[in-house]
């Protein structure tokens, strides 16, 4: 108001408004964080990390409310019958990315006597809500980068356990302190130069043993990666 006049928003303003106003309510996707999980069902509770805020005197930022039973991302196939399990924790940290339309009668489906699941209507009004999302875990803040050992193996970690895989054929299987293929190798090396007791004495192996031996050695030396 001003000199007691009320000044009338334009049309334009309206608009720019109005589109604005849409844009910040449709959903796509923001980072969440794992608060419970159930491994039977794969269910999580999350807590969005975006928070919104509503203009006054003063401004007041208000988190989001937790969102309950969301379907946390398994990489699987064959039907179920492969995939690859992380454990989810509570505190893990990833994206929350929304559907379209109303999640509902997909995950409530069942298999049609064919074992199919089959596309149904979504029954309810929600376009990219809150309530609609499912979890991706994985996706950190810089400052929680993954500690990687290098760019050119597939590396598989629990803990202190590890698995690498090169793209030359050689495989690494760590512990915290050893590695599986050295033992192995340290094994084959002793059996191949213990001797054997025999009514002549301590023999060593015949030649075709102590080949097959020396040849398994080889053979794991050549998975072996570093």
């Amino acid at each position: 108001m001003r000199n007691n006049e009320i000044i009338k928003p334009t049309l334009s303003k309206l608009i720019a408004e109005a589109v604005k106003k849409g844009s910040l309510d449709l959903r796509a996707n923001m980072p969440g964080r794992v608060e419970t999980y159930e491994k039977s069902t794969q269910k999580a509770t999350i807590q969005p990390l975006f928070s919104i805020s509503y203009k006054g005197n003063p401004t007041i930022d208000y988190d989001l409310p937790i969102v309950t039973e969301v379907p946390v991302r398994k990489d699987s196939g064959n039907d179920g019958e492969a995939f690859i399990h992380l454990p989810t924790k509570p505190g893990d940290l990833g994206m929350l990315v929304f559907a379209d339309r109303a999640l509902d009668n997909y995950l409530s489906a069942v298999p049609d006597n064919n074992n199919k699941i089959q596309p149904k209507r979504p029954e309810k009004t929600r376009f990219h809500d809150l309530t609609d999302g499912w979890f991706v875990p994985g996706i950190l803040p810089f400052s929680k980068a993954l500690n990687i050992i290098n760019n050119d193996d597939i590396i598989i970690r629990n803990g202190s356990t590890r698995i690498d895989i090169g793209n030359n054929g050689k495989i690494a299987f760590r512990s915290q302190s050893d590695e599986i293929m050295d033992i192995l190798i340290t094994v084959l090396e002793y059996i191949r130069d213990g001797r054997i007791l025999t009514a002549l004495g301590s023999q060593t192996w015949i030649a075709a043993d102590y080949a097959k031996i020396a040849g398994m050695i080889t053979r794991l030396t050549a998975f072996k990666k570093d």
